[in-house]
Order: structure tokens, then sequence, then C-alpha cells
């Protein structure tokens, strides 16, 4: 199986999912990681929604509302602005990551975390450079205006 680092504008994108700029790292939910992945694998092509939802969701019946809201969670993260493109919406036909791609092969022993128990039972990603704990908390609640909840999600 092949391991591949893309390498753009300052960014390294690998192992599916860890993006970082200077010395940060940033990691996506899966299906934003996805789609990012599947964008950078077909550079400088305009990929249609219907594929990328194909190649993304495998199948399962989503609306373009969800690409849409990956997309817009893709611009965010990278700082896409009118003076820095990173993903173009070419109207009706699909998406184009648009900054020159650098393809890094990796060995595969480089990209595979691996995941132990340690004993406090928490799941432990143990990786060359880094150790932390996996830990997620839900919070149920309801914003007064979308723009709250929005901007929440940024954060």
């Amino acid at each position: 199986m092949e391991f591949h680092q893309f390498i753009f504008e300052g960014f390294s994108f690998h192992n599916g999912q860890l993006l970082t700029k200077d010395k940060g790292a940033i990691y996506l939910a899966p299906k934003e990681s996805a789609v990012l992945l599947f964008i950078l694998q077909n550079a400088h092509t305009v990929i249609s929604k219907d594929a990328i939802i194909e190649h993304v969701w495998k199948g399962v019946l989503v609306s373009d509302e969800s690409l849409t809201r990956c997309i817009y969670v893709l611009h965010r993260t990278l700082g896409h602005s009118r003076k820095k493109r990173f993903i173009d919406n070419i109207y009706g036909k699909g998406y184009r990551f648009v900054p020159e791609v650098q393809v890094v092969d990796l060995p595969e022993k480089a990209v595979q975390p691996t995941l132990t128990a340690n004993h406090n039972d928490m799941t432990v990603f143990d990786a060359s450079v880094e150790k932390r704990a996996c830990n997620i908390a839900l919070f149920i609640f309801e914003m007064q205006h979308r723009y709250q909840a929005i901007s929440l999600h940024d954060q």
C-alpha cells in the first residue's frame, strides 16, 4: 500500500487527517479529510460534485449540502480568500484544487499509527512523533442564532 504526503502553500497533509502549517497541527473531521485527500489526489482537475460524493460517501445518499459544508470548513481551515485561493468552485461542474501540490512517497512504517490501551483504559494514538490521548466530549444545546453555532463549530 502506498502512502503519500501532500505539500502545498506551507501546508503538509498526510496520514489521511493531519494538516500542519507553521509547526501547528489541525485535525480534520473524517469527511473533510477524505474530501481534501480526494481533491489533492486530483489537483488542478475539475472534479464533479457527484464524483466527490461517490468517492467520499461511498454510495450513501447525501445531499449536496454535506459536500458544500465540507468545502466551507476546508476553505476556513486553509485560509481561503479572494487573494489566496485553494479550492475553486467551478459553477455547474464541480471543484478544483488551485495551488501547486508536491507529492512525497512515505514509507508505510512512518504513517501507520497504532492504537493501544493504557492502564487508564484510554485509547492512545502512538506514532513515532507524538503520543496523545483521544478524548471527545459531546454537549447538546441549542443556539439562539445560527451564526453563533457556525462560529462555535469553527472554534
